[in-house]
C-alpha cells in the first residue's frame, strides 16, 4: 500500500510539473505602455533626418550635413532609453512587432553609416577649403557624390521601410485593440506616419 501511495504521489508531482503554466503574455495595455515612448521618439525623429537629407540634396546647403549627423545620432539614441528591441508583444502581434523591430534595427544600423557619410563630406569640405588644393577639391567632389547616393538610398529605402512597418504595426495593433475591447491610447492614432 505504501508503494501505491508513493507512486500516486510521484505521478501527481510529475503531472504538476508537466502542466506548469507558460510564462504570461504581456497584456495589450502593458505592451502599449512600453511601446509608447520608443515609437513616438523614433517616428518623430525620422522627420528631421528626412528633411535634412531633402534640404542637402535639393538645395546643396552644407549646414544640412550637420542636421543629418545630429538627427541620426538622435535616432540611434532612442534604443538606450526605449529598449524597443527588448519589448515582448502579445502573441497576436508577434509578427508585425518582429517586422517593426527588424525595420527599426536596420534603420539604427544604416543611420550610423549615414551619419558617417555626412561627417566625411564635412571633413572633405574643411580639407579642401583649408588647402585650396585641386586634389582635395576633387576628393571633396567624389566624397560628396558618393554621399548623395547613399543619403538618397537611406531615405528612400531604410527610412521609408521603417515608416511603412510602423504603419502596418499601428493598423494591426488598432485591430487587435478593437478585438479585445481595449481602447487604444491617443498617441497610437496620432503617430505622424502619413497617409
Amino acid at each position: 500500500m505504501k508503494k501505491l501511495v508513493a507512486l500516486a504521489g510521484m505521478t501527481v508531482g510529475a503531472l504538476a510539473v508537466a502542466v506548469a503554466p507558460a510564462p504570461a503574455q504581456p497584456s495589450l495595455r502593458q505592451y502599449l505602455a512600453a511601446m509608447s515612448w520608443p515609437m513616438r521618439a523614433s517616428v518623430g525623429r525620422t522627420a528631421p533626418v528626412r528633411d535634412s537629407i531633402d534640404g542637402l540634396l535639393g538645395q546643396g546647403d552644407p549646414p544640412y550635413l550637420g542636421g543629418i549627423a545630429f538627427g541620426c545620432r538622435n535616432l540611434r539614441a532612442v534604443e538606450a532609453r526605449g529598449h524597443l528591441l527588448r519589448i515582448e508583444p502579445p502573441a497576436s502581434l508577434e509578427g508585425t512587432h518582429a517586422r517593426l523591430s527588424q525595420a527599426y534595427s536596420n534603420m539604427r544600423a544604416d543611420c550610423r553609416e549615414t551619419r558617417l557619410a555626412a561627417l566625411e563630406v564635412v571633413a572633405a569640405m574643411n580639407r579642401a577649403s583649408k588647402t585650396g588644393n585641386a586634389k582635395d577639391k576633387a576628393a571633396l567632389e567624389r566624397t560628396a557624390a558618393a554621399a548623395r547616393l547613399s543619403l538618397r538610398r537611406f531615405e528612400q529605402t531604410t527610412l521609408r521601410s521603417f515608416i511603412d512597418a510602423a504603419r502596418v504595426w499601428r493598423a494591426a495593433t488598432l485591430r487587435y485593440a478593437a478585438a479585445v475591447g481595449v481602447p487604444p491610447p491617443k498617441w497610437l492614432k496620432a503617430l505622424p506616419l502619413g497617409r
